[in-house]
């Protein structure tokens, strides 16, 4: 813990057991690691409620990623678009919500207490303000931006400017 950047907690969201445990180990990593170190928990099961227990799952994060202290990434689904995946150069804020069969592509910006619901997709580059909410199976385009406090229940066309409560 002395030298870590970040720490990843990875539970069995289907194991009561696991869950239980989860407040203990970030309490004890919030201890041990450095002021400045992000913690990250990833729950290693889907939340998608056609899901079973004995179906693997994937999360793939990729290179250059800032993930920020409580953010929650869940895995995606067997039958899923193509698993939970989060691009290279992506930065989520805190209390950031990724749900299952989500892809949030490279570039992206998600702001603090963002929540993404199942397979939604986040193109290139594009920036969620804080405390937004996007609806399952939506989709914001490569460059737009969703202003704070939002709620999306319909795709974000590329290069726009969404914003409140439609």
């Amino acid at each position: 813990f002395q030298r870590a950047f970040f720490v990843i907690i990875v539970y069995d969201i289907s194991n009561e057991e696991s869950f239980d445990h989860l407040q203990e180990w970030a309490v004890m990593s919030k201890e041990k690691a450095p002021p400045d170190c992000s913690i990250v928990i990833i729950g290693n099961k889907s939340h998608d409620l056609k899901f079973t227990a004995e179906q693997a799952t994937t999360v793939t994060i990729g290179n250059h990623c800032d993930i920020r202290e409580f953010t929650n990434i869940h895995a995606g689904t067997p039958n899923g678009p193509k698993g939970t995946w989060i691009g290279n150069n992506v930065f989520l804020m805190s209390h950031t919500h990724i749900g299952h069969d989500c892809q949030v592509r490279d570039g992206a910006l998600l702001s603090q207490a963002t929540t993404l619901g199942g397979e939604v997709i986040i193109q290139e580059k594009a920036i969620i303000g804080g405390c937004s909410a996007i609806h399952q199976f939506c989709t914001v385009g490569k460059y737009a931006i969703v202003g704070g406090c939002s709620k999306i229940t319909q795709d974000v066309i590329p290069f726009s400017m969404s914003d409140g409560n439609p």
